[in-house]
C-alpha cells in the first residue's frame, strides 16, 4: 500500500540534502519539491545570483540529475515556485493550485492549505510517495536533516498518521 510522507523544511539545503540521502530504491521516481523565492545560494552561479530576481530562477541546481524539474511556474494563490518531481507536473495544469494538487495525494484539504500557506511563507515543501513498509525509514530520514513538520498520509484515511521517533 501506497503512504505520501510530507515535510516541510525552514532551509531548501536542508531538504536538498535529505532528498540525495534516500536510496533510490525508497521512492526516488516519487520524490515532489516546491518552493517559493529561491534563496541566492540554491544556485550554483553564485556570482550573478544577486542579479537575478527570486521568480526568475528556473532551477533547483542541487537536485539536477536527481529530480525532474519543471520550469518556473505560476501557481494560483502562490505565485511564481520552483517545482521538480511529478507535482511539478500537476502545478503546471493552470487551473489547480497546490492545495489541490496535494489532495490528490491523500492529503486532508485543511491540511493542504495549511501546507500551501507554509510555501507561500518560504517554507520548502516535499512530498513523498512510498511504499507503507518504507514510509518510516524515508520519515526519519526527513526529520535527520531538519523537517520541523512530517507526517504521512493514506489515500483510505481521512488524516494524517504522525511520525513519531
Amino acid at each position: 500500500m501506497k503512504r505520501t510522507v510530507v515535510a516541510l523544511f525552514s532551509e531548501l539545503s536542508q531538504a536538498e540534502r535529505a532528498i540525495k540521502e534516500i536510496d533510490p530504491g525508497l521512492a526516488y521516481s516519487q520524490i515532489s519539491v516546491v518552493v517559493k523565492n529561491l534563496p541566492p545560494q540554491a544556485y550554483n552561479d553564485t556570482e550573478f545570483a544577486e542579479e537575478i530576481p527570486y521568480h526568475h530562477r528556473e532551477k533547483l541546481q542541487n537536485l539536477d540529475g536527481v529530480l525532474v524539474q519543471s520550469p518556473v511556474i505560476d501557481v494560483p494563490y502562490l505565485g511564481k515556485v520552483a517545482a521538480a518531481g511529478p507535482l511539478a507536473g500537476a502545478l503546471m495544469q493552470d487551473d489547480k493550485g497546490l492545495s489541490d494538487s496535494l489532495v490528490y495525494y491523500g492529503i486532508g484539504a485543511h491540511e493542504a492549505v495549511s501546507l500551501e500557506n507554509h510555501v507561500l511563507e518560504g517554507a520548502t515543501l516535499v512530498v513523498i510517495e512510498t511504499d507503507n513498509s518504507k514510509v518510516n525509514q524515508v520519515s526519519n530520514i526527513l526529520l535527520d536533516y531538519g523537517a520541523y513538520d512530517v507526517k504521512k498520509w493514506s489515500t483510505s484515511i481521512d488524516h494524517p498518521l504522525y511520525t513519531n521517533r
